[in-house]
């Protein structure tokens, strides 16, 4: 394979003239071949990228072997130029020859997908000059010929789509196990949001049970497979399939094809700007946009849900309550007035055997052995004190005190307790079955919902006090950060009393969980999980006191998406739709929290890449609090489905149903044609009890109010000014 190789290289010593139309350094444009021999040409790979005369352009070899874990990485930087083609060429010859062979090795040799600064070693974002090449990697989920071949055809509807959409052809490139597509576009500036929403739209688009998109290839120093040089994880050559016509596609397309993929390439696609329209009951459910989270994270949560066997979603979920369990009550975000922690409740709705456990169990394995550590240092501090006190050495002696990182259900009074105990850190409460929590409530409490009402002062971030009799037992927690994950199943939560007013449901970030047969698994892979602890810990060792403000775009984002929230919410209000209303309510405190978070994990991503022992302090910019916009987006959708599920079948919803059509019948039968009744929502239940109709005067709030706006056939539904008990005037109609 490799002297084919050796056999195929790009001849450089032509230095005449290029003929008009070509790239300028001497290479023509080509097509490409069955046996991909054109692919090994490096300036016509090169000329397919869109590099022209006197650019910087990098290749790299990376070597991993999975046995040790470790990876070889050797890279230089060549300008384009006859000289630094040959340069270029035989130093990739050479590379070439040094790969190893064998099923433990994977990775090959890559070029940059942008022209460089010059300079020495590894390229980053901040060494591209221009951006203008988007890679759109397509990779099979496995090596099976199945699914490579449907990569293969996923490919080739991706670049039928850009030539109809963008009017340019991009270059293909079959990379040995997948598929590549270099797609040209206008030059760009550093920000890749735009390219980074054309890959989410794509992979909504595409994805499926063989293929999925790579989310994770959007930044403009990201390495692209070398055409002609060998796949190590496969065997195969790389080779280029087709060659673009190297037009770059215009921005304000490319922007459009964005939004038009993100707006309806999925049956999950949220039909309100703003966020999902609640009370449309037919309103498919948004997937986890996986894409919010930074590449090297998001690659340790994908790889929990495969070895678990279980949806991302529920790999995702108890992985983000740790993270924001580990950076705690000093991780603190936001523009003046509105700081936060990434204190945060997650709910994952999914049924019994989906794989909850085990993903919970697999992200929460780090914090599980930091409790463990706390404990065994409590307990040979305890050893001391206790030594100490019997000898009688009493001057500045104290009492250790357990401090934990999780744990498990527990009444309110356990978890104050603990909270206090941990002050100045984060609580992680773990409660498989959330069930059990919430109905434990008010287990040991005299007054009615009295456990919820503490319950959310906790997470409001209140000073807990918990007084006895003697002082030294007595207990305060200024900073308590209690972060809550927990799973339930869909037929359950209608039996947990989260249609009531306290506002509980809306303080939970909901995730209903898609579904799928699946076997054991094989489990966490030793690497990710080295890297998902390393991440932990780098989380729960920071050293960060000061808040770490919002910029003005980020701020302005924040102050646009209250206003949104606000005018939904009143509006849900008044059509009595109270428990939906604080929902939306909740939006901009779940922004900012999540915004702390995805805030966290950007950092500690940047930390994992370039080995830092600690995290920095940095500014929040609007594009941290744009993904978490879609974030909040995401739960706000499956938030309003929950609160169906709360109220049942029909759920709470501004739209009349069968239900109200019972609801006017009943009204006519009671009312002789143009009288006109005043009554107070009591009044009214009593009426329609006799009729044989049972509603409670909530119940009948949201029913009255769906009549006043949508009026059956021959009635009219007016709600009462405050002075009148709020109550309700229905009139039937003379000729009804």
């Amino acid at each position: 394979m490799l002297n084919n190789y050796d056999d195929r290289t790009f001849d450089s010593s032509d230095t005449n003239s290029p003929p008009p139309g070509t790239s300028g350094f001497g290479i023509e444009r080509i097509e490409a071949s069955d046996d991909g021999a054109s692919g090994n040409k490096l300036g016509a790979v090169l000329l397919a990228a869109g590099y022209t005369d006197g650019e910087v352009f990098e290749l790299c070899s990376i070597v991993k072997c999975k046995t040790t874990k470790s990876a070889n990485i050797c890279s230089d930087r060549f300008v384009v130029s006859p000289a630094g083609l040959s340069t270029a060429q035989r130093w990739t010859d050479e590379q070439v020859r040094a790969l190893p062979t064998g099923s433990d090795f994977e990775g090959g040799i890559y070029l940059a997908s942008n022209p460089l600064r010059n300079g020495k070693g590894r390229a980053s974002d901040a060494d591209v000059v221009l951006t203008r090449v988007l890679l759109i990697d397509v990779d099979p989920v496995d090596s099976s010929e199945l699914a490579r071949t449907e990569a293969a055809k996923v490919a080739t509807e991706v670049v039928t789509m850009v030539r109809e959409r963008l009017g340019v052809s991009p270059t293909a490139v079959d990379s040995g196990r997948g598929q590549q597509i270099w797609l040209l576009h206008e030059d760009l500036d550093q920000s890749s949001e735009l390219r980074e929403r054309l890959i989410a739209g794509l992979a909504a688009r595409f994805d499926s049970a063989a293929v999925k998109i790579d989310r994770s290839v959007h930044n403009p120093s990201r390495l692209m497979r070398l055409p002609g040089t060998p796949n190590l994880k496969t065997g195969d050559l790389a080779r280029l399939t087709r060659v673009g016509d190297g037009g770059r596609a215009p921005l304000d397309q490319v922007h459009q094809l964005a939004e038009d993929l993100q707006a309806g390439a999925s049956v999950h696609a949220v039909t309100l700007a703003m966020g999902p329209k609640p009370g449309s009951v037919a309103t498919p459910l948004p997937p986890l946009p996986l894409d919010v989270f930074p590449p090297l994270l998001s690659d340790v949560l994908q790889a929990f849900a495969r070895g678990t066997q279980a949806s991302v979603e529920l790999a995702a979920l108890p992985a983000m309550a740790v993270l924001a369990t580990a950076l705690g009550p000093r991780w603190r975000v936001g523009p003046p007035g509105y700081v936060r922690a990434p204190l945060l409740w997650f709910a994952a709705v999914a049924p019994s055997g989906s794989g909850k456990t085990p993903a919970a169990i697999a992200a929460m394995k780090p914090i599980e052995r930091l409790d463990i550590k706390l404990r065994e240092e409590f307990e040979s501090a305890r050893r001391a004190f206790e030594a100490a006190k019997k000898a009688k050495v009493v001057d500045g002696l104290v009492e250790p005190r357990r401090r934990r990182l999780i744990m498990t259900e527990a009444t309110i009074e356990a978890v104050a307790s603990e909270l206090a105990a941990a002050d100045g850190h984060g609580l992680l409460l773990h409660s498989d079955e959330i069930a059990t929590l919430l109905l434990g409530l008010d287990r040991y409490t005299k007054n009615s919902r009295a456990g919820a009402k503490a319950w959310l002062s906790i997470y409001n971030g209140q000073i807990i006090r918990i007084t006895r009799k003697k002082a030294e037992d007595s207990r305060e927690a200024d900073r308590p950060h209690l972060c809550v994950y927990g799973g339930v199943q869909p037929s359950v939560v209608g039996q947990l009393g989260l249609q009531d007013s306290d506002g509980l449901l809306a303080r939970f970030l909901w995730s209903v969980a898609p579904t799928f047969p699946h076997g054991l698994g094989a489990g966490v892979d030793d690497y990710h999980a080295a890297r998902w602890q390393r991440a932990v810990h780098l989380a729960v060792g920071h050293r960060i006191e000061q808040v770490q403000q919002f910029d003005p775009d980020a701020a302005e984002l924040l102050d646009d998406r209250i206003w949104s929230w606000t005018t939904e919410a009143n509006r849900l209000e008044a059509a009595n739709m109270s428990l939906t209303a604080s929902i939306y309510g909740k939006g901009p405190e779940h922004l900012v929290r999540l915004t702390a978070l995805l805030h966290g994990m950007a950092l500690i991503d940047e930390a994992l890449r370039d080995d830092y022992e600690q995290l920095a302090v940095q500014p929040v910019g609007a594009a941290v609090v744009r993904r978490a916009l879609r974030l909040v987006d995401y739960f706000l959708a499956h938030g309003v489905h929950t609160a169906r599920l709360a109220y049942g079948s029909e759920g709470e919803t501004d739209q009349p149903s069968e239900h109200d059509d019972r609801v006017a019948m009943a009204l006519r039968s009671t009312l002789r044609p143009g009288e006109h009744v005043k009554d107070t929502p009591s009044g009214w239940c009593a009426r329609l009890s006799a009729a044989g109709i049972q509603l409670s005067a909530d119940e009948l709030g949201r029913r009255f109010t769906r009549l006043e706006v949508s009026p059956p056939q021959g009635l009219a539904v007016e709600r009462l000014p405050r002075r009148d008990t709020r109550g309700w005037a229905v009139t039937r109609l003379e000729d009804a």
